[in-house]
């Protein structure tokens, strides 16, 4: 009887610190802050500073949606002389629109009005929770329509980088107008289950179980999804979009063979590029002028 209640409580008291431990990571992964884990503006001795600038001082109109749950949306529109094609922007995790003004400066220059949401639970826009693209995916069906519903003959472009183009990757595989006309994704994760695993072990060296699999059911209870919900790879397999995928062989935040299963899933055309020595979402940094000649060379083939 001893030796069954000590095991008894050894076992409440594993599960009670798997519980206290996971929190903790529900609250880092999840839950909204006023922090951002990257800064929102690229330093002055970052080769695509002058981007961010130029773009910065173009005029620009914020917009404002209602999300499904009630929440309020708010992104920066940049228009571009009547232009007719449209690129709507999706930033990653833990940071803000303020992040993508490099990526507007490169649309922009190739003719595109530029839409730069902020996702729910960043920036200026409500939420208490992150979205990881599973929730984020309808709220661009709405950003898309209101595109729309501005000009009905607008080409849309859907563009993201990491948690960005996961949600992005998500919403192509979603029932689209005939407007969207393709997607570029930059370091997607296949799902924030995946990426969570992949994080436990590389940054904090904890074994999946049981840690994953309570982080799992207190995403469902407390923000009202599971991480293994907000997977691309069941949208992807829907979609026949072209998509340009580009990922860093030397990204060590979202593992590269992750895009590799992405890409198997995709059944429609698409372009690929493993840029050598490029960490997560620094491709664009690490190689400026082939990233603006691969997505205008894509655009040509399927947009312009």
């Amino acid at each position: 009887m001893k030796k069954r209640t000590t095991t008894l409580l050894a076992a409440s008291l594993a599960l009670g610190g798997a519980i206290l431990g996971t929190n903790q990571l529900f609250r880092m992964a999840t839950v909204a802050s006023e922090k951002t884990v990257v800064p929102d503006d690229v330093y002055p001795d970052n080769v695509l500073f002058a981007n961010q600038e130029r773009f910065n001082r173009l005029p620009r109109e914020t917009w404002t949606i209602t999300s499904f749950d009630g929440l309020k949306l708010k992104a920066w529109y940049v228009a571009n002389q009547h232009s007719e094609k449209t690129v709507i922007l999706s930033h990653g995790w833990r940071i803000t629109k303020a992040r993508m003004a490099t990526y507007g400066d490169l649309f922009y220059s190739l003719g595109f009005n530029v839409l730069v949401p902020d996702n729910r639970a960043h920036g200026e826009s409500g939420g208490k929770f992150i979205g990881f693209g599973y929730l984020d995916r309808f709220d661009y069906l709405q950003w898309i329509d209101m595109v729309c519903q501005k000009d009905k003959q607008q080409k849309i472009v859907l563009m993201g980088m990491s948690m960005g183009a996961t949600t992005v990757l998500s919403v192509s595989g979603e029932k689209l107008p005939n407007n969207v006309k393709a997607v570029i994704s930059d370091s997607a994760y296949t799902s924030a289950y995946d990426e969570l695993r992949y994080q436990a072990g590389h940054m904090f060296h904890l074994p999946a179980f049981p840690f994953l699999n309570v982080l799992n059911w207190m995403s469902g209870w407390r923000a009202g999804f599971q991480y293994s919900q907000a997977d691309a790879r069941p949208l992807i397999g829907k979609s026949q979009l072209p998509t340009l995928f580009i990922h860093g062989l030397a990204d060590d935040f979202v593992p590269t063979k992750m895009v590799y299963e992405l890409i198997k899933l995709h059944h429609g055309e698409h372009d690929v590029w493993l840029p050598q020595g490029a960490g997560h979402v620094a491709a664009f940094e690490e190689y400026p002028q082939e990233y603006i000649e691969r997505v205008a060379a894509f655009l040509k083939q399927h947009v312009l």
